[in-house]
C-alpha cells in the first residue's frame, strides 16, 4: 500500500539491495521487507510490488543475468512463475524467450517440479509449460497426480498449452476431482481437441455426476464447443 511503499522509498538500504543483481542480495531484500515492513516474498494472492518491479524490469531489458538468478531459488521461482501469470500475454512471450536461452537453468525446474516445496513445484511446473519443449512433458505428466491441488492444476494447464493428446486420459480422470482442478483439466481437454474427451466431458453436463458449479460447466461447455464433435449435441 502507500506507506509501505513510502517506506521503501525513504530506506536507502532497502532500495539499495533493490538494484542489485546478485541473489544473496535479492534474498536479502526479500528477507529485510518480510521482516520489517509486513511484505512476504510468497504471498498467496499476489506479487509483492517490490518483485513485481525486478521481474518486470528483467523481463523488459531480457536480463538473463536477473533471471539466472531468480531460477536459482525455489521461493523466487515459486513468485516469477505467478509474475507471468498475472501479467497474461504481454509478459508470457518474453518469459518465454528468456527461459529458452537458459537451458541449465530451466533444466534444474525438472528437479524443483518433484522435489521442492509445493508452491515452488506448482511454480517450477508452470515456467516447464512456458517452454513448451516436448521433453518436458512426461514430468508434466507425473505433476498431474502430485498430492499438492495447486501443482495438479498448473499441470493441466500446461498439457492444455502444449495440446499434448497423451495426457488426454490423465485429463478425463482429473475432472472427477475439485472444482478448480476439473476446470483447468476441461479447459485443457479443449485445447487438444480429442474426440477421446467427449464422453468424459458429457457427463458432467448431463451425466448422473453432472456438476452444478456454473464455472466448471461454462468450462465443460466450451471445451466441448473447442472440440466440434457432432457427440457432444445431446450433452449441449
Amino acid at each position: 500500500g502507500p506507506s509501505w511503499c513510502l517506506r521503501f522509498q525513504n530506506d536507502t538500504n532497502a532500495y539499495a539491495l533493490f538494484r542489485s543483481n546478485t541473489l544473496d542480495d535479492v534474498l536479502g531484500l526479500a528477507a529485510y521487507l518480510e521482516e520489517e515492513l509486513g511484505w512476504p516474498l510468497c504471498a498467496t494472492e499476489a506479487v509483492p510490488p517490490y518483485f513485481r518491479q525486478v521481474v518486470e524490469q528483467a523481463l523488459t531489458t531480457q536480463d538473463q543475468g536477473r533471471i539466472r538468478l531468480l531460477l536459482e531459488d525455489e521461493r523466487l521461482v515459486a513468485v516469477l512463475a505467478r509474475a507471468g501469470r498475472e501479467w497474461g500475454p504481454l509478459v508470457r512471450p518474453r518469459l518465454r524467450d528468456v527461459l529458452k536461452t537458459l537451458e541449465a537453468e530451466t533444466a534444474g525446474l525438472s528437479t524443483l517440479a518433484t522435489e521442492a516445496g509445493s508452491e515452488a513445484r506448482a511454480g517450477a511446473v508452470e515456467l516447464l509449460g512456458e517452454l513448451r519443449d516436448p521433453s518436458v512433458l512426461p514430468v508434466l505428466r507425473r505433476a498431474l497426480a502430485d498430492p499438492s491441488g495447486s501443482v495438479r492444476v498448473r499441470a493441466a494447464e500446461a498439457l492444455g498449452r502444449m495440446r499434448d493428446r497423451d495426457a488426454v486420459s490423465a485429463l478425463c480422470a482429473a475432472l472427477q476431482y475439485a472444482p478448480e482442478l476439473r476446470h483447468a483439466a476441461a479447459l485443457a481437454l479443449g485445447e487438444i481437441g480429442d474426440a477421446g474427451a467427449v464422453g468424459a466431458l458429457s457427463e458432467l453436463l448431463a451425466g448422473p455426476g453432472r456438476v452444478t458449479d456454473p464455472h466448471c460447466r461454462q468450462g465443460v461447455i466450451g471445451a466441448l464447443g473447442k472440440i466440434k464433435d457432432p457427440a457432444a449435441i445431446p450433452a449441449l
